[in-house]
């Protein structure tokens, strides 16, 4: 069981950094518009970036969360 659950923390706290790592990565880019300038064409293209980095990061928080709801579910079954 002890293993099960060192299994489960580790599997959850992965996908939180990754999670993180991507929303890093959305700041980061946003950042590049400021950098663009009087450049729209570059403002745009960061502003592109962002979005898919920002769209990225919410779709590993959305796996982040459905993970720990299935390790939650999985322990109340063992507290069974």
């Amino acid at each position: 069981d002890e293993k099960l659950l060192k299994e489960m923390l580790t599997s959850i706290t992965e996908k939180f950094h990754a999670a993180e790592d991507l929303a890093e990565k959305a700041e980061i880019t946003s950042a590049m518009i400021e950098h663009a300038g009087e450049d729209l064409v570059e403002a745009q293209k960061a502003a592109q970036q962002t979005e898919e980095s920002a769209k990225q990061a919410a779709a590993a928080v959305k796996e982040a969360l459905t993970a720990i709801g299935l390790k939650l579910a999985m322990l109340k079954q063992f507290e069974s």
